[in-house]
């Protein structure tokens, strides 16, 4: 499959060393601490932070460290795999780690 068309184009009409539009929105979501948008030509990302927070449980409590929790999440349709996606599935944990 060629990438780059006889005009010197790529599939999405960029140029071989044209990059994507990007684009960052601070403050995004009202109910956070901080949050943000981030895109990347059709990729778009919203990443918010909410705390800190008290510890629940006591194993979590640590004097000289911080524990960090992430979540994510992605659409359904933003991948080509057409099966549904559980919170702990293989992909995801790799995002997180």
């Amino acid at each position: 499959m060629e990438y780059v068309s006889l005009e010197g184009l790529r599939l999405d009409g960029r140029r071989p060393k044209e990059t994507r539009r990007m684009r960052c929105e601070l403050t995004a979501l009202p109910g956070s601490d901080g949050s943000a948008v981030f895109e990347l030509g059709n990729t778009k990302v919203l990443a918010a932070v909410h705390g800190p927070h008290e510890c629940r449980r006591p194993s979590e409590r640590l004097e000289d460290r911080l524990l960090v929790k992430c979540e994510v999440s992605m659409a359904a349709f933003s991948t080509g795999e057409r099966r549904r996606r559980t919170k702990g599935d293989r992909r995801t944990n790799e995002l997180k780690h």
